[in-house]
């Protein structure tokens, strides 16, 4: 089930591993779901990891197609599109 995922520094509990939602490990993932979800969530450290995330993507957008440029930072092809798109209305 984890075939395809970037590999991620779970925010619960600190490990590296493959990425599911909310930017937690399986492990964590299944957890919070068989607890509910109750707790705050990653929140701003999350939209600040996206943003450094995008401001990486910015300096290969010259060098990298989208796919390779997403399996790189560890997004979507889809999300490149969508940063490019916020990065050339930007200028």
């Amino acid at each position: 089930m984890t075939r395809g995922r970037p590999i991620i520094e779970c925010w619960c509990c600190g490990q590296m591993r493959p990425r599911f939602p909310r930017e937690l490990c399986e492990a964590c993932y299944r957890r919070w779901c068989r607890k509910g979800f109750t707790g705050p969530g990653p929140g701003p450290s999350l939209r600040l990891a996206m943003a450094e995330r995008a401001s990486d993507y910015a300096t290969v957008i010259t060098t990298l197609s989208a796919s390779k440029a997403a399996g790189r930072i560890g997004v979507t092809p889809r999300t490149i599109t969508r940063w490019r798109r916020a990065l050339e209305r930007a200028t």
